[in-house]
This record gives C-alpha cells, structure tokens and sequence, in this order.
C-alpha cells in the first residue's frame, strides 16, 4: 500500500545538508513515530531560507511493510 507523508526539518545548516537529509531517508523508515513504512522517493520538497539556516519540508511516498512475526518461517 503506497501513502504519502510530509515530513519537516528545521535550522538545517547549509544546502548539502538538505541532500544528504533527502538521500538518507531512501528505503528507511520515515521517522521514529512509523516504523513500519518505509520512504520509496520523494515527490516535492520545498526549502525556506530562516535567519542563515535552512527549513525543508519533503513530500515523501511511503509503502507499508508489514512486520512478519518471528515464529513465521521464512524461506530464501
């Protein structure tokens, strides 16, 4: 199942750091709150200048993954 999520960075110091937040954030979870999606790309971003730093806020799409419990067995 494919959502969608906005996510919020505040007082990011410099520009690259907004790309490392952006490239980090692929194939992980979005954030501590939803550990069972996982970010698939980013759709938007927008970057607001605040006193020489930086607030970015990413539309990402993310997919469920639901957890497999442990006594379910898996085969490779």
């Amino acid at each position: 199942m494919m959502d969608t999520m906005l996510l919020a960075f505040h007082n990011v110091d410099d520009l690259s750091e907004i790309v490392r937040l952006g490239n980090v954030m692929i194939g992980n979870a979005p954030d501590d709150d939803n550990p069972n999606y996982t970010v698939s790309r980013i759709l938007h971003f927008q970057v607001i200048p605040q006193n020489g730093k930086f607030d970015v806020v990413f539309l990402v799409e993310v997919r469920y993954q639901m957890e497999v419990p442990d006594w379910v067995k898996q085969e490779n």
